[in-house]
């Protein structure tokens, strides 16, 4: 029973990693704190059942003993590993031992290291009562042991000669083999957790850091936590005679080439056609982007044109100067400096030069057009700014002025001056119409004033906006209240009979008595032709009389209202 629950327990510590040194199976092992964010704490912490069972009979050190040929630990005996256990121990009924399937391995924890000594001379475990196993033991981990690479030592040298040669000042040497058959061996230190001062090998101090296990690979049955001497599986895996599934191309959903292959029709087409796009981009020439000429309209005309205004039309018979590759490579670094030159236009035939003077003109009288729109615009508002019928609309517009553009322009400098002067009107055309708006509507908008009469306070303007809005506790707010605490008459307080029962038809058709108090009442009133008939207009402006305001509005009722303090 309590070998059962303790193999139940160890099951968590099994999943560490096995190191990939010869020889070596798990490590669980804990490192230094210098360390402890690199390695996992499966890798830093090994609990023991002992220890996890009862805290006051804590197991410090364990064992690993695996086979040294292809067996699977898994069909040992429990009991015969108990035996065989307590004959090693010398012990009675031995408790601590865990049966690992992926390292294919058997831990054991012990409390001494006279006990880890008389484990590692171990060599056989019962498979029943006539059959053994070859198998092997080390010292895996404690909890108090550290393990660090020591590099710099003789090769051919035995474990107790390693032992001998090695010494540090702060730990005790427990351990120490080679790793490989390099000038490398693994140390197993026994002291505090803080890192030794130093380590030295025949006077000669040498360098070391922690250890940190690997992945260990089985090459027979590719699996992790083992290796190929201590497979559990007796014959080697064979990927070839697994058949594998056929994979299609996602693109086109085919099996007749590779799924990473350039012969993909799918891919094909969207080459062709991102190379396509690529050349329409190249499609515009040299020659019109180190000129900088806009060749279409990226500005809003505020005027609108004429129906027989022609087109800006090019020349046909235009010729243009293609500039050589090492002018084009001077423009292009002299462009940040200065602006590209121009390329010659060069116009054959008097019907091209007329046209081109046509297309001048044109572009002149719309940058007047222009000038007296901004003009127009940059007049203050108001009911004074209106012109005159007998005085011309273009007299009050300056001219433009011709020294304000270069005399000597070749036609294709000329567009583009005249291009960028447009847009430059545009640009201001375009502020001074904001702020025209912005002027206008400011007038337009009347200020707020008040509806309350003067000569009120503070309080008695906050009791007036109250009843206004029926937030007041008035007196008949409290009418209502009071009344509605008492429980109504049964009789009818009208009528002589005391016997007759306040019913609504007998107070609406029947009762004589409801209509002499209501005639009594009216008549007791004071009646005056200018009071106002109800609230509304004794409160608000437009029912109350200037004379007659403030003595309504200062009398007994607003100062001290009952529902405004």
């Amino acid at each position: 029973m309590a070998a059962a629950e303790l193999k139940t327990q160890p099951s968590q510590p099994s999943s560490a990693p096995k190191r990939s040194a010869k020889r070596v199976a798990d490590s669980q092992m804990g490192i230094d704190d210098l360390s402890a964010s690199a390695t996992p704490a499966s890798k830093r912490e090994c609990p023991s059942p002992a220890a996890v069972a009862s805290p006051g009979t804590e197991s410090k050190y364990k064992v690993v003993v695996k086979p040294r040929e292809c067996f699977d630990v898994s069909k040992l005996s429990n009991r015969l590993l108990q035996s065989a256990f307590d004959t090693c121990l010398k012990t009675t009924a031995f408790q601590g031992f865990s049966i690992h399937h992926p390292t294919n391995s058997v831990s054991v924890w012990v409390r001494s290291l006279a006990d880890v000594d008389r484990l590692t001379h171990l060599q056989t475990l019962p498979v029943t009562a006539d059959c053994t196993v070859q198998v092997q033991a080390y010292l895996s981990s404690g909890s108090d042991l550290r393990r660090y690479v020591v590099s710099g030592v003789d090769p051919g040298e035995s474990p107790e000669g390693l032992i001998t040669a090695l010494t540090c000042s702060t730990h005790k040497i427990v351990t120490a083999r080679y790793m490989g058959r390099g000038r490398t061996c693994l140390v197993t230190l026994q002291g505090p957790r803080t890192p030794p001062s130093r380590i030295t090998y025949y006077g000669c101090i040498l360098k070391f850091h922690v250890y940190k296990p690997g992945v260990v690979h089985c090459y027979r049955c590719f699996r992790t936590s083992h290796m190929r001497d201590s497979c559990p599986q007796p014959a080697d895996t064979s990927m070839e005679s697994v058949e594998t599934r056929t994979y299609k191309c996602g693109l086109c959903q085919t099996d007749d080439h590779e799924i990473t292959s350039k012969d993909c029709p799918v891919k094909q087409k969207a080459l062709k056609a991102r190379r396509q796009r690529k050349r329409r981009q190249r499609s515009v020439t040299q020659e019109e982007r180190d000129a900088d000429i806009p060749t279409s309209n990226r500005f809003e005309l505020l005027s609108p044109s004429e129906e027989d205004t022609p087109a800006l039309v090019e020349p046909e018979n235009a010729c243009y100067e293609v500039p050589t590759y090492s002018d084009a490579v001077k423009r292009g670094k002299k462009r940040v400096q200065q602006p590209a030159n121009t390329p010659k236009l060069s116009v054959t035939g008097t019907d091209d030069l007329a046209k081109l003077d046509q297309q001048i003109q044109q572009l002149q009288m719309e940058v007047k057009r222009l000038a007296q729109r901004r003009t127009h615009l940059a007049r203050p508002a108001g009911p004074t700014a209106m012109r005159g019928t007998d005085v011309p609309y273009a007299a009050s517009v300056p001219e433009l002025s011709s020294a304000s553009a270069p005399v000597k322009m070749t036609p294709a400098e000329l567009l583009h001056f005249v291009a960028r002067q447009l847009q430059e009107l545009s640009k201001d055309s375009l502020l001074v119409h904001k702020e025209t708006l912005r002027r206008s509507t400011r007038a337009l908008i009347p200020p707020r004033g008040s509806d309350l009469p003067g000569g009120l306070t503070r309080r008695e303007e906050v009791a007036l906006r109250r009843i206004r809005v029926g937030a007041a506790l008035t007196p008949a707010i409290r009418a209502t209240w009071t009344s509605g605490a008492q429980p109504p008459p049964t009789t009818c307080p009208f009528c002589v009979a005391p016997a007759t029962e306040a019913t609504l038809d007998h107070l609406l058709g029947t009762c004589p008595g409801l209509h002499q108090a209501r005639t009594r009442h009216l008549r007791g009133l004071h009646h005056h032709p200018g009071r106002p008939p109800d609230l509304t207009r004794w409160t608000h402006v437009n029912g109350i009389d200037n004379h007659r305001r403030p003595t309504s509005l200062k009398s007994q009722y607003l100062k001290n209202p009952i529902g405004c303090r």
